[in-house]
């Protein structure tokens, strides 16, 4: 972990180190940002090739070539509202 890798956890399991679980935010557009406060202010996010299967990884825009990665583009996630919202199962397995 570390650079800026974005994962979910259940919530159930400790992190371990160098791991954090926020502060995140929403913030006026409704994007969900990283709140790291301080000289840096808030944080959005980038997606870059190289995951298990093909995939793409999440990792805050902070740095420029996390753990390496090329081809990085920059991401918007959004929040919204949801009136009949769906139910998602998580699990601690990697996909």
């Amino acid at each position: 972990m570390g650079m800026g890798n974005v994962r979910y956890s259940t919530g159930v399991q400790p992190i371990g180190k160098n791991q954090e679980r926020g502060p995140f935010k929403i913030d006026d557009r409704g994007d969900l940002v990283f709140a790291a406060g301080g000289l840096t202010g808030d944080v959005g996010f980038q997606a870059c090739p190289g995951a298990v299967g093909g995939g793409w990884k999440i990792w805050l825009s902070g740095v420029a070539k996390p753990a390496g990665s090329e081809g990085c583009l920059p991401v918007t996630l959004r929040a919204s509202k949801e009136d009949e919202p769906k139910k998602c199962l998580y699990s601690s397995a990697p996909a």
